[in-house]
């Protein structure tokens, strides 16, 4: 019975992998696609073990884009940004607690606010001056060793119909990001430089690597204690 039970889990959660490849697919395949620009970030957290830090213009929401007005809105809300190209990039037009039909030169974006005002003096009784959106687009995970960017980041991202935008291709200064930090990598000049960014980013992914199989045992342990407890009653 055990047994049994157990392959039918295994069965679900590959089906639940295919499933989520699937559609992470059809998504880069059937959505309209744009460039979104980078803003700067610290960094020293650009680049965190195995992916990079990614920080867009359109994460920062004006309050007076939102139909109906809204003075805070608090984390974990849906939220639909409506985009509009403004020469090579896309950029906030309107946003909206509800999902709403865009217009033709609009591309909707669904997130998920991370707070609803800013300055650091600023209360939440006073009113938002924008929202932070995330937007699942804000890590990029590269080859471990790849170093530190150096440029302008752009991000060309595909929106398929359920606003659920995903990577389709980070370009460092035009170029794409893969290639562009291979070649610098490779290059003879400064080795030196370009070895240590290469053991600091080892070393980065060390520690991510450690803490996750931390988590993992932890969650083992966890999940023995409680199938010990079930079993003596």
């Amino acid at each position: 019975m055990k047994l049994k039970l157990l392959a039918l889990v295994l069965a679900l959660q590959a089906a639940w992998v295919l499933s989520t490849v699937f559609l992470q697919e059809r998504g880069l395949a059937t959505g309209v696609t744009i460039l979104l620009e980078t803003r700067p970030v610290d960094p020293r957290d650009l680049l965190r073990g195995d992916y990079v830090i990614l920080n867009y213009q359109i994460s920062t929401v004006p309050i007076d884009r939102f139909q109906p007005a809204i003075t805070n809105l608090d984390g974990g809300r849906d939220v639909f940004v409506a985009l509009e190209k403004k020469g090579e990039f896309h950029v906030v037009r309107r946003a909206s607690t509800t999902n709403f039909s865009p217009a033709a030169d609009e591309v909707v974006l669904r997130g998920k606010s991370r707070y609803g005002w800013e300055g650091p003096f600023q209360s939440r009784a006073q009113p938002a001056a924008a929202v932070r959106v995330d937007y699942g687009l804000e890590r990029y995970y590269v080859g471990e060793g790849t170093g530190n960017p150096r440029g302008k980041l752009t991000v060309a991202v595909a929106v398929p119909a359920s606003g659920r935008a995903q990577i389709k291709e980070v370009l460092l200064d035009g170029k794409p990001y893969a290639a562009v930090m291979r070649a610098q990598l490779q290059a003879p000049s400064d080795p030196s430089e370009r070895e240590r960014a290469a053991a600091e980013a080892r070393a980065r992914a060390e520690a991510e690597r450690r803490a996750r199989e931390a988590a993992e045992k932890a969650r083992a342990e966890a999940e023995k204690k409680a199938k010990a407890a079930a079993e003596k009653k």
